[in-house]
């Protein structure tokens, strides 16, 4: 129930009818990336870089100190006069003044943490305990959290500690000055409650979590629900702020790339195109917006201001429950300790193919089982193009009809290593990198088996390591694309990635050089994946997307980079994900119009331009794949959700879909997205149990 005391307040604020402008006062950049930031009474900014340096910069963006500090260093928080640097797998915390001068560190016994916060009674930490110390170090309290519980955000308001703990969906107070949980919010929202980012001001405390923004009452300790928007989502370790007077909440929308204010009523009143915008501060009439790269400084203009259109406006996406099926069902007959979803490809006329060590799983997209196949080894890969599946063990390739019928199983023993196979129009191709000869070998089979060319590729001209190769198809059969990963350290160390394109005639193998994609970036990061769809390539290189046009091979030209977290996938001390470039993360439509990509625990829909059109909040999952206008998600550990994708004229302004349900389903909420050219909705499958999120 809303609190009385507090619509109220609202109301009276709404009346008065304030709207208010940015204007952009200063920009800066640092060396390396930022992982976090903070801001000083006095408005100095401080970020925190993975390259283990503290930049403080003065709130007219005047350079005052750069500061190293060593380790694993994860957040920075400001109090009293003091930056607190810390580093959990060290243990360590670096107080640091404002003018950049270290006054000392600290070790802290026994910390599981990776967060901080900072308050009357000391410098508190938190992740997989809660833990409070003194200036000197020494530890008040601690509360160690059981796995897979974690406390994911928090924030201080006088003697409590307000912190949300995943997987529960709540959000409990604790009483600083003894530990002690002593109240926690009566509503629980589930799987859709993964707490990003918190904030107090007042009675009030701001809540960002994947795909929504609360705002909550906490004038009587315990938390109540006064309003929540569906119109910002957040990224795992952001940093949300209010306005000094609590009339507003700044937050930025990594998946929309914005930075939006909204009032204390919900209502969006100013959004500007910042992309990546993880740490968001306000202080006095100066707001903070901090991307990985860059530091923005805008003067908060108070004036008429027209609301935001319906373009500008994001997306309403309420999650709803929604029906899976078990692949690993299929195989429930054979004993395995552990099950792990390696591949998944989906055709467009919905047959899903699924790896799981050597087996090879084809099932109808309604769960149905077409066939399972036993290969000769793990399958690393799998293939599908033009109506044949094409699974690679490193020793063979297996071709599958979609159908389920194995149609050839070709050893390439003493040919080439067969571990990322390749199916062309009229063969199979194979391509392998010898780093330490500064040779690629390709070669194509037929669909017997038989060898039609080999070729080499000597590239000992080329300045750096040579790190990955990669072949896609193009969108032309008389050609198919090569691609190798080189890097090279700047002066400093610091390694730099590059892709040379070339092109392979598929008739001969002859292999011609294109271009260099990133050539010109020094942030580039290693490559963990790439996908085609005609004229247009995406890759993954640690949290960054970028799509690239190769419709002229020859002047290959990035359309935008993005930073999109990696999955928050449950069991994940198993599986080390920025080293997993097996999971598929994201997928391209057919028409090349529209990616489908995963991002934290959500799946989002955006266009060729990067623009986010829908999103909605699947957990513990590893692979998307598209077919037709359906999106599956399977998760690593065996089950599958299937997603509808409905494009809308672009002058629609709203579209509401309401999912299939039984009986035993019904209440289900409807999805609807405004502003957006694409919509998501649960398809409801016929069979397998439903689960409850």
């Amino acid at each position: 129930m809303k609190n009385l005391n507090s619509l109220i307040v609202i109301l009276i604020i709404a009346s008065i009818g304030f709207s208010l402008n940015l204007d952009l006062k200063w920009m800066q950049k640092v060396d390396g990336t930022i992982v976090s930031a903070a801001v000083s009474d006095s408005g100095t900014l401080a970020v925190l870089t993975d390259r283990d340096l503290v930049y403080l910069f003065d709130r007219y963006g005047n350079f005052i100190a750069k500061v190293n500090v060593y380790g694993d260093i994860s957040d920075i928080v400001y109090n009293k006069g003091l930056f607190i640097v810390m580093e959990p797998e060290g243990d360590k915390l670096w107080l640091i003044y404002e003018n950049g001068s270290l006054w000392k560190t600290l070790t802290i016994q026994d910390a599981s943490v990776y967060r901080a916060e900072t308050t009357d009674y000391g410098i508190l930490l938190y992740g997989s305990d809660i833990k409070l110390v003194d200036l000197n170090g020494s530890t008040k309290w601690t509360i160690t959290l059981r796995y897979p519980h974690e406390a994911t955000a928090g924030a201080v308001r006088g003697k409590y500690f307000y912190y949300s703990l995943l997987p529960v969906g709540k959000i409990y107070v604790l009483d600083l000055e003894n530990g002690r949980n002593v109240a926690e919010s009566s509503f629980n929202l589930g799987g859709r409650f993964t707490a990003v980012a918190m904030t107090t001001c007042g009675n009030y405390l701001a809540v960002l979590t994947l795909t929504n923004l609360y705002l909550m009452d906490i004038s009587k300790v315990v938390p109540s629900v006064v309003w929540e928007s569906s119109e910002a989502g957040g990224e795992p370790f952001e940093k949300i702020a209010f306005s000094p007077d609590c009339r507003y909440i700044a937050v930025g929308d990594v998946d929309t790339g914005r930075l939006k204010v909204f009032d204390i009523t919900g209502k969006l009143v100013f959004t500007k195109v910042v992309p990546n915008t993880f740490f968001v501060f306000w202080q006095n009439n100066n707001l903070f917006a901090v991307t990985p790269g860059e530091i923005y400084a805008f003067t908060v203009d108070e004036s008429a201001l027209s609301p935001p259109t319906p373009s500008l406006m994001g997306l309403k996406v309420k999650i709803e429950k929604i029906i899976e099926f078990s692949i690993k069902e299929s195989i429930s007959s054979l004993d395995f300790e552990f099950f792990l979803i390696r591949n998944l490809e989906v055709t467009p006329d919905g047959y899903i193919g699924a790896s799981f060590h050597n087996i090879f799983i084809i099932e109808t997209i309604e769960g149905d089982l077409v066939n399972l196949i036993n290969t000769d080894g793990n399958i690393y890969s799998i293939d599908y193009y033009n109506g044949f599946f094409a699974l690679g063990t490193g020793n063979s390739v297996y071709l599958v009809n979609k159908n389920g019928t194995l149609i050839n199983e070709i050893n390439t023993q003493g040919i080439l290593s067969a571990k990322y196979p390749l199916i062309i129009e009229d063969g199979i191709a194979l391509c392998n990198l010898n780093s330490s000869q500064k040779l690629v070998k390709c070669v194509k089979l037929d669909y017997s088996g038989t060898l039609k060319w080999e070729t080499e590729l000597n590239v000992s001209t080329v300045d750096g390591s040579l790190t990955e190769v990669f072949i896609a198809r193009s969108n032309s059969n008389d050609q198919f694309y090569l691609f190798l990963e080189v890097s090279k350290d700047d002066d400093s160390g610091n390694a730099h990635y590059y892709l040379y394109l070339y092109t392979v005639n598929p008739r001969d193998g002859k292999i011609t050089f294109k271009t260099i994609i990133f050539k010109n970036n020094p942030k580039s990061h290693h490559i963990k994946r790439i996908e085609s769809c005609g004229s247009y390539l995406l890759t993954r290189s640690y949290l960054t997307r970028s799509m690239i046009d190769i419709s002229d091979p020859s002047h290959a030209k990035v359309l935008w980079e993005k930073t999109f977290s990696t999955p928050v996938i449950d069991n994940s001390h198993l599986i080390d994900i920025d080293k997993s470039p097996w999971i598929h993360m994201e997928a391209f439509s057919q028409d090349c119009n529209y990616l489908a990509l995963l991002s934290s625990s959500k799946l989002l829909v955006v266009n060729r331009d990067g623009e986010v059109l829908g999103r909605v909040n699947p957990v513990d999952f590893g692979h998307v794949a598209w077919s037709g206008d359906k999106i599956v998600v399977a998760s690593l550990f065996g089950y599958a959700k299937i997603y509808k994708v409905t494009p809308i004229a672009a002058s629609q302004s709203e579209l509401i879909i309401t999912s299939s349900s039984s009986g035993a389903e019904k209440g289900i909420p409807s999805v609807a997205l405004i502003g957006g050219l694409a919509s998501i909705a649960s398809r409801k499958l016929l069979k397998r149990r439903a689960y409850n999120k």
